[in-house]
């Protein structure tokens, strides 16, 4: 009996300890320690996306913002635009083209201290598409003989390069929606496509 009594102890001593060591280790998200090597990270980035529309190639020049959260988690805004008009033939009538959005986004990457890690993005706004039959800087506001306003969401996965400390490169695929009211002369399926998108990621990274 008085040896079982000596094992119980040493038993309870033992798992005490651990418990406290174990206690001593863990990361909470509220403790100061955590918070000091967890901090949220501003990032900027110049993104690309090529995709078809009215079935013709052509991209959108992007300039992405964001914070980057512990645990891989980031959280954006971007603004996207066409560079030039895209010339296009309308139901036989010549139209030049333009298209500017605004969304919002949430995403996250996986393993990102790894040189190579894939990631997950979702982002979702508001368009507005211009056509006329001039052909008009797309910075220049002129009335329109088309106008077109809805909202777009595009999931995307990526991968992710670690180039250096202070720059990543990210390219992906994305599927890009669009939900405006019908019109007789433009489709969603003349904007709805998948598109390959590329970003230089500029920021303080670990």
């Amino acid at each position: 009996m008085k040896s079982l009594r000596i094992l119980l102890a040493v038993f309870l001593l033992v798992t005490a300890s651990g418990l406290y060591a174990q206690q001593r280790n863990r990361e909470f998200l509220l403790s100061k320690e955590y918070a000091a090597g967890n901090k949220p990270r501003p990032y900027a980035a110049f993104v690309h996306q090529h995709q078809n529309f009215f079935g013709e190639a052509f991209s959108f020049q992007a300039i992405e913002a964001g914070v980057l959260f512990p645990r891989g988690m980031f959280l954006n805004a971007s603004g996207a635009f066409f560079a030039s008009n895209l010339h296009i033939d309308l139901q036989g009538e010549p139209m030049y083209v333009s298209i500017k959005q605004v969304t919002a986004g949430a995403g996250r990457v996986f393993w990102e201290n790894k040189k190579v890690h894939p990631g997950a993005l979702l982002n979702a706004g508001c368009f507005s598409l211009h056509a006329d039959k001039t052909d008009v800087s797309v910075f220049k506001k002129t009335d329109a003989s088309l106008l077109v306003h809805g909202w777009t969401c595009a999931p995307q996965i990526f991968a992710e390069f670690n180039v250096v400390k202070w720059m990543k490169f990210r390219p992906g695929i994305a599927w890009n929606f669009y939900g405006f009211e019908n019109t007789s002369r433009i489709r969603k399926s003349d904007l709805q496509n998948g598109s390959v998108n590329f970003a230089f990621i500029f920021g303080k990274f670990n």
